[in-house]
């Protein structure tokens, strides 16, 4: 496991002008950045989309859905959330079955590991600066 690396999570599905789609992927990273802390902020309970959608308004304004799924699907497949067994579903809005997800306490214990071994083989970093650094990591 490494440490978050950026990646291109806005999706242009129809041509918009360049600073319109920056303005998108940054939007996009944001809200990818904070439904990850929701995740974290409770690591062992587990979550819908729409129950992540409802927890990012009262604190961050309007989402959709779609915004929220997409920035789930994008954490599930870089490990840091894990999505529950068909036995997990819930029935939710519009009477149908939503899977649930929690945060990936396997992530964190990877980003720690490669933090120690980084302070290892590079005894300039401090103690400090790891905690600095892996202080968002931290269930």
């Amino acid at each position: 496991m490494y440490p978050e690396q950026r990646e291109l999570v806005f999706h242009d599905t129809v041509p918009l002008p360049l600073e319109q789609l920056e303005k998108g992927r940054r939007k996009a990273v944001r809200q990818k950045d904070i439904i990850l802390n929701i995740f974290r902020q409770f690591p062992n309970t587990w979550f819908t989309p729409y129950q992540i959608q409802l927890i990012y308004q009262e604190n961050h304004g309007t989402i959709l859905i779609t915004s929220v799924r997409r920035s789930i699907t994008d954490l599930t497949k870089e490990e840091k959330l894990i999505k529950g067994s068909p036995g997990k579903q819930v029935m939710e809005i519009y009477g149908v079955h939503n899977n649930q997800w929690k945060f990936s306490l396997e992530y964190t214990e990877g980003v720690l590991a490669f933090m120690e071994r980084t302070k290892n083989d590079d005894p300039e970093i401090t103690d400090v600066e790891i905690e600095d650094f892996t202080e968002g990591f931290k269930p």
